[in-house]
């Protein structure tokens, strides 16, 4: 008589309050001045941590007990869910902590710069108010990967909260900016990066209207770079003139500019892409036509004369 009473004793005092012990906030409302900064100059956070931890779904696995995720909010949200390509920013993000882990850099802010993290962030919690206890092999690397970014000459803690470990890069470039020195853009290593200061970058074409388009004021004589895989399908116009397209760092986007003006950024979806896309789409509706008639049938058929 007593174990159903002694177990059902937790479900009665957990709604108690309200909120079923449920952490009472989230990362997102502790996190809101940093989404203001990545809108502000577009950039990004680096989550990193234990893979529990990590919000935005499935992330890169930096060992067995480590991953990390990088999105363009304080948070990563829906879009973030789908993973982003290897060919680009994604794996040396994975780079530049590993040789921040073996010891081997103390300006992880400077190998971080090219790809456009302002923030990394480490979570100790699945919430801020969570109380959750973590296993002491998960913490114990959580614990190292905290020490390392203790090291880094160009991160700076700043304190928000016990359950999340948050550093801005002080070293950091934005998403799209003006390069300031031309020679860095042939540097392809991530080690190499240590020896670039890209905190002078000028940030350009900040106003955004999507992943896809952004629009802004470029000076002329100059070299714009957006830190995203390289690809074709990015057209960049300004003034109505468009800027010759090349590559930067041997992985990201980089536009020569002659002539300064209004500019606008544009990646121009592939014809086959966008057939693909369609072809898809009839092929769903066929699809949901055959369940339903599978479902409700054809109909009764017509009384007989």
């Amino acid at each position: 008589t007593l174990a159903p009473c002694a177990s059902a004793a937790s479900v009665v005092a957990a709604p108690m309050d309200g909120w079923w012990d449920m952490p009472r906030d989230d990362f997102a409302g502790l996190l809101a001045f940093v989404e203001d900064d990545v809108t502000d100059v577009p950039s990004r956070v680096l989550w990193v941590g234990d893979t529990e931890l990590v919000p935005g779904g499935d992330g890169w696995d930096l060992d067995d007990r480590l991953s990390y995720t990088a999105s363009t909010s304080a948070v990563p949200g829906v879009a973030d869910l789908w993973p982003a390509t290897s060919r680009g920013a994604s794996t040396r993000l994975g780079q530049a902590l590993d040789l921040a882990l073996d010891h081997e850099t103390t300006r992880l802010g400077r190998l971080l710069a090219p790809m456009g993290v302002q923030y990394v962030a480490v979570p100790q919690r699945l919430a801020p108010s969570d109380e959750t206890p973590r296993a002491a092999p998960r913490d114990r690397a959580a614990d190292e990967l905290i020490g390392v970014l203790a090291e880094q000459l160009d991160l700076q803690q700043l304190r928000v909260d016990r359950g999340l470990v948050l550093y801005r890069n002080t070293a950091f470039a934005s998403l799209r900016s003006v390069a300031p020195e031309p020679a860095a853009l042939g540097v392809t290593t991530v080690a190499g990066m240590g020896t670039v200061d890209l905190s002078g970058s000028e940030p350009v074409l900040t106003a955004s209207d999507g992943a896809d388009e952004a629009q802004g004021v470029v000076p002329g004589g100059e070299t714009v770079v957006q830190g995203s895989s390289a690809s074709d399908n990015w057209r960049l116009s300004v003034a109505g003139r468009e800027a010759e397209h090349r590559s930067a760092y041997g992985w990201a986007d980089a536009f020569e500019v002659d002539g300064g003006g209004q500019g606008v950024l544009v990646y121009r979806t592939p014809v086959g892409v966008r057939l693909l896309a369609a072809v898809q789409a009839v092929l769903w509706l066929l699809a949901l036509g055959v369940a339903l008639r599978m479902r409700f049938g054809a109909g009764d058929p017509p009384p007989a004369r």
